[in-house]
């Protein structure tokens, strides 16, 4: 009585140390949901097994489960709706419809690739043979530019229109011919040349009309003696283009004229035109032309005057 029990102690102790040592943990792979239930997939020492729960249940990150029998370089056990190989479900293997995973297959080889034939319709050597070169991959579009990427070529601006408005002023010098008829000397004086100029200032009623008042004036010395004329003038000026350049000019006030210490002054007019040609917004360089005149007793004298001035507006 006594070895049958100790007989079945020992059975019962092998029996449990052998079930401990073929039970190992299986580590969850991943899962698939169907309509009534959920399949987790679960590997350990190289195998896969899965586990049915279901729909609304929770796949356990680990479970125990019976290593397989034999050396670590046993065969692989054999695949049935608990185990399925690799690749597939319980309910491939259920419906027979089971395709094990590519990446636990082994490769396999390339097929080979006929040679391509020659133009007489043999095939070529591989010496001869050569790789046809792959299609060119088309260039991407071009991509938006960002604002730090995008050159702004802003226009040039252009130059600001030559403006007359508001107050003016100029000043203008040259040479001037002076003629007199008898009137302070006692004989004519034909028409003789002398140091020549103008001053004037005023405002532009409009880039077309501008009014003001102006001097011209005439010197020379003949024979240790100053010979004078001048007149003083309020002027009004007109450009006959808004924009243009071209003007006319016309002025009355009085004259003056003078030999040595004696001078006479009388009745003024003067006229003139020329164009401005501009070196600046409201700045101008002034060809001119000008014609003053003066009456006095006894006869009268006039300059024509021509030259060069300069005008800010």
């Amino acid at each position: 009585m006594n070895v049958k029990v100790t007989l079945a102690a020992a059975v019962f102790v092998l029996s449990t140390g052998r079930v401990a040592a073929q039970t190992v943990t299986a580590f969850k792979a991943g899962e698939e949901s169907t309509a009534i239930s959920r399949l987790c997939f679960y590997k350990a020492l190289g195998n896969r097994y899965t586990l049915t729960i279901g729909a609304n249940d929770i796949c356990p990150e680990s479970m125990q489960v019976q290593a397989p029998t034999g050396s670590s370089d046993a065969a692989a056990p054999d695949y049935d709706r608990f185990n399925p190989p690799p690749g597939c479900t319980q309910s491939d293997v259920l419906m027979g419809t089971c395709h094990p995973d590519p990446a636990a297959a082994p490769a396999k080889p390339a097929a080979s690739r006929p040679a391509p034939a020659s133009s007489a319709g043999v095939p070529a050597s591989p010496a001869t043979a050569r790789a046809r070169p792959a299609a060119p991959i088309p260039a991407a579009s071009a991509q938006a530019a960002s604002p730090a990427d995008t050159t702004l070529i802003a226009p040039r601006r252009a130059a600001s229109a030559f403006e007359r408005k508001g107050f003016y002023i100029g000043v203008g010098l040259g040479y001037g011919g002076l003629d007199v008829t008898c009137g302070i000397v006692c004989e004519d004086v034909n028409r003789t040349g002398g140091f020549s100029g103008f001053f004037h200032l005023g405002g532009a009623v409009n880039p077309q009309v501008l009014l003001g008042v102006e001097t011209n004036g005439w010197y020379k010395r003949v024979d240790g003696t100053d010979l004078t004329m001048g007149n003083l003038s309020f002027t009004v000026t007109g450009y006959p283009s808004k924009s243009g350049p071209f003007f006319l000019k016309a002025g009355v006030g009085a004259s003056i004229i003078g030999v040595g210490s004696d001078s006479e002054t009388g009745f003024g007019a003067s006229g003139g035109l020329g164009f401005d040609v501009p070196i600046g917004s409201h700045t101008a360089i002034t060809p001119f032309g000008n014609w003053f005149f003066g009456s006095f007793q006894g006869g009268g004298a006039n300059t024509i005057q021509v030259g060069l001035g300069i005008n800010a507006y």
